[in-house]
């Protein structure tokens, strides 16, 4: 965990937490922070996480507005710690839409031509992780999506979900 802590300050996204989160059916590690003023708008309406996706699509159809409401987590990215390009690659595959990948390899694997070529064309940001430190290789792309649907939504609130869970937890 210390190489994704100093990964977050590389890339410029301290203030954020990583939680480890089920996005869309896969296990990923993802940078995010709480927006405290939604977060206590919903606290003060009775609104709860709706990470469940029926529950969601429920409570979407009887109040369309809550797909367009401001986001209750601001999302910095996603962060695989792996030993190799390809898995790290796809596990952060799913997450193209959502925000940031960066992938924190081995530095020799880091540097690879493949990975420069790949991580180039699809976006992802490459962290080396040298004896003496980490270094960036490749700047993720940081370009919000075009347009957000549903799918957007139910993530935040997955990772919303999530970070009060672990808020919970860490609370003696």
């Amino acid at each position: 965990m210390t190489a994704v802590r100093e990964a977050l300050s590389i890339l410029g996204w301290s203030g954020f937490a990583v939680v480890p989160a089920r996005v869309l059916g896969r296990r990923q590690l993802v940078a995010c922070a709480l927006d405290e003023d939604e977060h206590d708008t919903r606290v003060a309406e009775g609104r709860l996480p709706v990470a469940d996706p029926l529950q969601f699509r429920c409570v979407a159809h009887g109040d369309p507005g809550f797909l367009t409401r401001r986001p209750p987590v601001r999302i910095a990215g996603a962060i695989a710690v792996r030993k190799g390009w390809r898995s790290a690659r796809a596990n952060l595959g799913g997450f193209t839409a959502f925000g940031p990948r960066v992938a924190v390899l081995p530095g020799a694997e880091a540097r690879r031509r493949g990975v420069a070529a790949e991580a180039i064309v699809a976006g992802f940001g490459v962290i080396a992780d040298d004896p003496d430190g980490l270094r960036l290789i490749h700047h993720p792309d940081t370009r919000p999506p075009a347009s957000r649907t549903w799918a957007h939504r139910l993530v935040e609130e997955v990772l919303y979900d999530t970070v009060l869970t672990a808020s919970r937890s860490s609370t003696p």
